[in-house]
């Protein structure tokens, strides 16, 4: 891979770290070092319902305390417009 095209995918993760961060009401290190995983919820015609984060329970429970709208099962569910457009928005985020 060449550099110019690493350092454009590490500006996107940091995008995405920063924005994931802000969702969850998290500073942006909490945020780079929070483990965690996304996937939809599909409905039966294939439409997605609604997009759901789920966060490992290994992360630093301080943390997880912080992270807003969070269930017993350490998940957040999202409209998937609103999490999509989020998480890859370049502009800066204020939630």
């Amino acid at each position: 891979m060449g550099q110019m095209k690493k350092q454009a995918i590490d500006l996107e993760q940091a995008t995405i770290d920063r924005n994931m961060a802000a969702l969850f009401g998290l500073t942006e290190e909490e945020g780079r070092n929070l483990q965690y995983h996304f996937d939809d919820e599909m409905g039966t015609n294939g439409e997605v319902l609604r997009t759901f984060v789920t966060f490992d329970s290994s992360n630093a429970p301080e943390v997880l305390k912080k992270i807003k709208g969070m269930d017993a099962s350490n998940t957040v569910y999202f409209d998937p417009e609103e999490f999509y457009s989020r998480r890859h928005s370049r502009k800066a985020v204020i939630w």
